[in-house]
């Protein structure tokens, strides 16, 4: 049973599918290949490791400038949810892997992930502290080393962010949306950064209308635009 699936082109054609299969039991990720012609490349083969990875979801893949491809979930299972990392190079060797879990106490509820230029992984999560649902923003090297970490990236003491979205330009601007209900209704909110990760002006609904409902927000930003989509 295949669900989910993501997939990341980098500049030379060469593509990754990845997706989440119940096969083995429980949700496990595989991946395939596509050559730049667009042709299979291989067979299909499991990234996660059943003997650790167990409750896994929020499934997300990207590819930076040196065409490097990051396949990034969040673990479920246990007390403290996990990021979990592989990584490949160009040529389809394994990079390497790392998990992730915050340094500040507070629990993962959900993410949103793309590449930076220099191929660190930028992560967007939401997190119950104590009572108070946050947005964070970390970035992790390719060795899972945290090289920075942002705080309260919603600026209203009334937010409530969830359904995280992020996108990274190839010049390391920003978007990072999600769905907020600050205003009494659920809206899709956004906030861009610099490449020195500095917030540019404050968070800001994408829609000056009245909606009565929005979900499943995606943001994607290249050659100095951003783009916002929501159901």
């Amino acid at each position: 049973i295949k669900n989910t699936p993501q997939t990341a082109m980098a500049q030379s054609g060469r593509a990754l599918i990845a997706w989440l299969d119940k096969r083995s039991g429980n949700l496990q990720v595989w991946g395939r290949w596509l050559t730049s012609a667009e042709a299979l490349d291989g067979s299909e083969f499991q990234i996660s490791a059943p003997a650790t990875d167990f409750q896994n979801d929020r499934l997300d893949v990207s590819v930076d400038s040196a065409g490097r491809f990051f396949v990034v979930w969040l673990d479920r299972n246990g007390a403290s949810p996990t990021v979990k990392c592989h990584w490949y190079n160009a040529d389809k060797s394994a990079g390497g892997s790392y998990s992730w879990i915050p340094s500040n106490g507070v629990n993962i509820s959900d993410i949103a992930v793309d590449n930076l230029p220099n191929g660190n992984i930028g992560i967007l999560w939401t997190g119950l502290d104590v009572t108070v649902m946050r947005l964070y923003l970390a970035v992790l090297t390719p060795t899972g080393v945290v090289s920075r970490q942002l705080f309260d990236l919603a600026d209203s003491p009334a937010a409530k962010p969830e359904e995280p979205t992020l996108s990274v330009a190839s010049n390391g601007y920003v978007s990072a949306g999600w769905i907020d209900s600050r205003n009494g209704r659920r809206q899709m909110f956004y906030q861009l950064f610099d490449p020195a990760l500095s917030p540019i002006n404050s968070n800001a609904p994408v829609s000056v209308a009245t909606p009565e409902f929005m979900t499943e927000p995606v943001t994607h930003t290249s050659r100095g635009r951003t783009w916002f989509a929501w159901v």
